[in-house]
């Protein structure tokens, strides 16, 4: 923390640690590409892999952290996030630090505890995942906030998409606009953010950080124009240095010095990236390609729609049918007929869910981050039954 502040918290300035060591001692010589940190991937499409970063590339998120705008004088950061995982120790620990401003660490995540702990911790700045936003939105009434005692200046949104229905509706009811950006552990997690201090597109993830060069590119690695959709590739001192132990991955994901995050985008005329979906999520039906992220961005704007997921199950004439898990934001109210005809208005017929399922729950990773591999190994074994 940079300055005292009168919250009854524990405190810890950094500039106390500093004073106890000398400036010019270093136990083990450091260079630039030097390994920083070993995290494991969360392990949402397959099997968990290490990922070894490198001094240059935390350096490189710091300084671009701080030249986007993102902080300001006096700021004080409340994470809500694990942190075992890379966004709050690679995003936001070191670069606030690195900023010289304060930082605010909760134990654990709780929506009748989210207003108060903003409000207890003086924050100015938040960072959040999708999961957290969407309890806070249903949960708790506007009305019960003291306004008065509110500092919150801005909050992040990362992990997984965040529906636009959701950035209006946080900003109509709490007053908060919510930003989305989008990074991930090979790149030292983050690659793009909405400008905290210029134009904004609600649904975009934002335009490249300065430090890092990103492209869309086709399976033969071609760079392709504007507004097609294709795999974002990255360059830049943030990309990892390698999956730990793991030549054929990495390989298999830096080519030529670039990173391949199997993440499906396009890029506007404007420089602002959108994300399709996941490469391995990709729907295959009947030698059609369906992306899922379509048709949940479809559903989230359906009253009713509390959460939804969507993806490919097996079919032995087609390969594969589409089939949506919805949340319902009441139980009983939303039918599957409303939900094919709301879906009939606005997306091809082919891509329409032919197996609806409403659910209480979704399977997620500890950082909200619904777990798709968990839903189709739970398809393959109703099929054996």
């Amino acid at each position: 923390t940079s300055a005292e502040h009168d919250v009854q918290l524990h405190q810890v300035k950094l500039s106390s640690i500093l004073e106890k060591y000398p400036d010019t001692e270093m136990l083990v010589p450091q260079q630039k590409d030097d390994p920083f940190l070993l995290l494991y991937s969360s392990g949402t499409t397959g099997k968990p892999k290490g990922i070894l970063l490198s001094n240059k590339g935390q350096l490189s998120i710091c300084r671009d952290m701080s030249s986007i705008g993102i902080f300001q004088e006096g700021d004080v950061m409340l994470l809500l996030l694990p942190m075992y995982h890379t966004n709050p120790i690679c995003v936001w620990t070191f670069p606030v630090a690195f900023a010289g401003q304060t930082i605010s660490i909760r134990k654990a995540f709780s929506p009748a505890d989210f207003w108060p702990s903003i409000i207890d911790h003086q924050a100015t700045v938040l960072m959040g995942v999708p999961a957290m936003y969407n309890y806070v939105f249903y949960s708790i009434d506007a009305g019960s906030i003291d306004r008065s005692k509110l500092k919150l200046r801005i909050a992040f949104c990362g992990a997984a998409p965040l529906s636009v229905e959701l950035i209006n509706g946080f900003k109509e009811k709490f007053n908060v606009e919510i930003i989305e950006g989008y990074g991930l552990t090979e790149v030292t997690g983050l690659s793009t953010v909405n400008p905290p201090l210029g134009k904004r597109k609600a649904g975009s993830i934002g335009l490249a950080i300065p430090g890092q060069d990103i492209r869309i590119m086709d399976d033969n690695n071609r760079e392709l124009p504007q507004g097609e959709k294709g795999e974002i590739c990255i360059k830049g001192d943030a990309v990892m240095l390698e999956y730990f132990n793991n030549p054929e991955a990495t390989k298999e994901t830096l080519i030529d010095g670039w990173l391949h995050t199997g993440d499906i985008a396009y890029r506007d005329e404007e420089g602002f990236f959108y994300i399709v979906d996941r490469k391995k999520d990709m729907i295959n039906r009947g030698g059609e390609n369906i992306y899922p992220r379509e048709i949940e961005m479809a559903l989230e704007a359906l009253p009713g729609v509390k959460d939804v997921a969507v993806i490919g199950i097996p079919d032995e004439a087609l390969g594969e049918r589409v089939k949506a898990f919805i949340i319902p934001s009441e139980p009983g109210k939303l039918t599957e007929e409303q939900v094919k005809e709301f879906l009939g208005e606005r997306l091809a017929k082919y891509k329409i869910p032919e197996v609806i399922e409403f659910v209480s729950d979704l399977p997620r990773n500890p950082t909200g981050k619904i777990l798709k591999k968990e839903l189709k190994k739970r398809e393959r074994e109703n099929r054996k039954n």
